[in-house]
C-alpha cells in the first residue's frame, strides 16, 4: 500500500511539474539576444518564488497550451526573478551595454514602482511596451498577446 502512496505521489508530482513547464522561459540576456536574432518581441514575465499570484499566473495562463502555443510561435520568454536578478551587479546586456539586474528593472517598471506579477511585451530598440500587471487569465492574456501581434 505504501508503494501505492509513493507512486502516486511521484507521478502527481510529476504531472504538476510538466504542466508549469510548457514554455522555455529565457534569462534576460539570452533572450535578448534571441529577440534581436529572431526579430522577436520579448514577453518579460516579472515575479517572485514567494508571490502567489505569479505562481498562479506562471501555472494557470503560462501553463495554458493556446497561451504556451502563441508565444513559443511569437515571442521570446524571459523570466526575471525579483529575489535573483534584481541583486546581479553586471552581466544584463541591454543595448550592447553590460548592465545590472536592477538596470534592466527599471527601464520596465510602470511609474517606476514594483508591483509583481507585471508581464511586459516589448520589441528591442522600440520605445513601446505593453504593461500588464497582476493576475491574467489565459482567455484575457490571449487577446492581449493576439492585439499585440497586430500592432
Amino acid at each position: 500500500m505504501k508503494k501505492l502512496v509513493l507512486i502516486s505521489l511521484i507521478i502527481l508530482g510529476f504531472h504538476s511539474w510538466s504542466r508549469a513547464e510548457k514554455l522555455r522561459w529565457y534569462t534576460w540576456s539570452e533572450g535578448y539576444e534571441l529577440a534581436q536574432k529572431e526579430n522577436k518581441p520579448i514577453l518579460l514575465f516579472v515575479q517572485a518564488s514567494w508571490c502567489n499570484m505569479c505562481k498562479r499566473l506562471n501555472e494557470k495562463t503560462y501553463g495554458n497550451e493556446e497561451v504556451a502555443g502563441i508565444i513559443t510561435k511569437n515571442f521570446i520568454p524571459v523570466k526575471y526573478d525579483v529575489d535573483v536578478d534584481l541583486k546581479a551587479e553586471k552581466g544584463y546586456t541591454y543595448e550592447g551595454k553590460d548592465i545590472s539586474g536592477k538596470e534592466v528593472l527599471i527601464k520596465f517598471l510602470p511609474g517606476n514602482e514594483l508591483k509583481i506579477p507585471l508581464t511586459v511585451i516589448w520589441i528591442p530598440g522600440s520605445k513601446n511596451k505593453k504593461e500588464i500587471q497582476g493576475l491574467v487569465d489565459a482567455e484575457e492574456m490571449k487577446q492581449i498577446l493576439n492585439e499585440q501581434l497586430k500592432n
